[in-house]
Formats: C-alpha cells, sequence, structure tokens
C-alpha cells in the first residue's frame, strides 16, 4: 500500500487504513494474516485496521471505504478477485499463484529477488496508481 500514488478516500473516518481480510470456509488462516497486519507500521501516518470478512460478504460491501483487500484463502476466482477492485475501486492483493493473472492487482513475485508482482491492466480499471519507484521495480502480468 506504501506505493500507491495516493490513498486520498481510502482512509476511514477515524484515519485508519482498513484492510479487508477475506476468506472463504475456515477463517484461521484470516486471522493470522489479521494480526500480521495488525503488527505493521503505520503507512504514511495511518495505522492499519485489519477486519475480517468472509466472501460472500465482501461481494456486497458497502461499509467503511477499504485501503485494500488481502486475500486469505486460495480458490476464490477471478471474477470475483476482478470484481472487487473494480467495484471497490481498490487494490486487490494475493499471496497466491495464479490470483494476479487471474484479476488480483497485485503479489509477491520470488525469484533471486522478492519483487511486487502488478497486474497493470487490472490496477487501471480499479483506478489504483502506484508511485514511479514501484513500477520501476516490479514484475508485470501482461
Amino acid at each position: 500500500m506504501g506505493g500507491l500514488e495516493t490513498l486520498d478516500g481510502r482512509i476511514a473516518g477515524d484515519g485508519d487504513l482498513v484492510v479487508a481480510v477475506v476468506h472463504e470456509g475456515s477463517r484461521e488462516t484470516a486471522n493470522q494474516a489479521a494480526a500480521t497486519l495488525r503488527a505493521m507500521d503505520p503507512i504514511r501516518g495511518h495505522p492499519l485496521r485489519a477486519i475480517i470478512l468472509d466472501a460472500g460478504t465482501l461481494d456486497s460491501y458497502q461499509g467503511t471505504p477499504l485501503g485494500a483487500v488481502f486475500v486469505a484463502s486460495v480458490g476464490l476466482g477471478g471474477q470475483r478477485l476482478r470484481a472487487w477492485s473494480e467495484e471497490l475501486r481498490v487494490l486487490v492483493f494475493s499471496p497466491f499463484s495464479g490470483d494476479v493473472e487471474a484479476g488480483a492487482v497485485a503479489r509477491i513475485h520470488v525469484s533471486d529477488q522478492i519483487l511486487p508482482f502488478l497486474n497493470l491492466v487490472q490496477a487501471r480499471r480499479a483506478g489504483v496508481r502506484f508511485k514511479p519507484f514501484l513500477l520501476r521495480v516490479a514484475h508485470r502480468h501482461e
């Protein structure tokens, strides 16, 4: 999220950046991911507030503006990933292989280096813009 060009409109009323940790089925992995996010340093002065939502709830989410969506369950499907990013106008991050190609905006690319892996077409659809420094180092899905 620190690589986003702007956080305007993504800040909750209390100044927090809200990250929805989305899951389907068991909450165990979502609980672990949320705990890790809560322990992170603030991003540009905004503390992270992780909320856990099941995928069905996120499908019709109308709550506090989200700073990002973190996918905590494998196999949620490209259509859902694309819909969440476009309808919520938010960065959808998935750690799972194949999800960027399927419609998530970002994940980590691991080779001889650890780099961000970005789907720039989906980012544009979602209205998510990244800072130039991140674009220079990122692995890109074409």
